[in-house]
């Protein structure tokens, strides 16, 4: 019975549905390859670009493939996707391309108004001076942005921070 109304959700909203709802339907039911292949209809949209590239970050439904992750993230970042400049940047930060990272991670935070976890994550490259001189000020500055954002993992480095300065 299971299967039959998963069937049949399929075929309705196959009727009435875009590439990318398709796809992201398929996603969350966690077929994987039939989402890839749906994405890879809409390879103009930013938001199944988006996917394409967290795909093969992932490997769900094709193989994994950090390089054509980062080819499609970008796609994405450029017409404007804030999470796909915030991938992009956490990979470069993988990879130890601060300065690749870090350019990604500001265009995603916004001035602090974007993608609330690129600001934290901008926060973790001048707390630990990755790739820059450790500003523990700056660091601060960060935290406490994407914390006034309900970023909660920014309250441990934001306590340990304002100790440090002040000493």
């Amino acid at each position: 019975m299971k299967a039959l109304l998963l069937t049949l959700f399929l075929f309705f909203t196959t009727l009435y549905a875009d590439n990318f709802t398709l796809g992201l339907q398929h996603y969350n039911l966690k077929i994987y390859s039939k989402a890839f292949e749906e994405f890879n209809q809409c390879t103009t949209d930013k938001y199944c670009q988006a996917m394409i590239g967290l795909m093969y970050q992932k490997a769900q439904g094709t193989k994994k493939d950090i390089q054509k992750a980062k080819i499609w993230y970008e796609k994405a970042a450029n017409q404007g996707d804030l999470s796909s400049m915030h991938n992009l940047g956490v990979l470069y930060l993988n990879e130890k391309k601060y300065n690749k990272a870090e350019k990604w991670l500001l265009k995603a935070a916004q001035d602090g108004k974007g993608y609330t976890p690129s600001i934290y994550n901008l926060g973790l490259i001048y707390l630990y001076g990755w790739g820059v001189k450790p500003d523990y000020q700056k660091a601060l500055n960060y935290m406490q942005q994407a914390k006034s954002l309900g970023y909660e993992q920014a309250n441990a480095p934001i306590t340990w921070l304002n100790e440090q300065l002040k000493n």
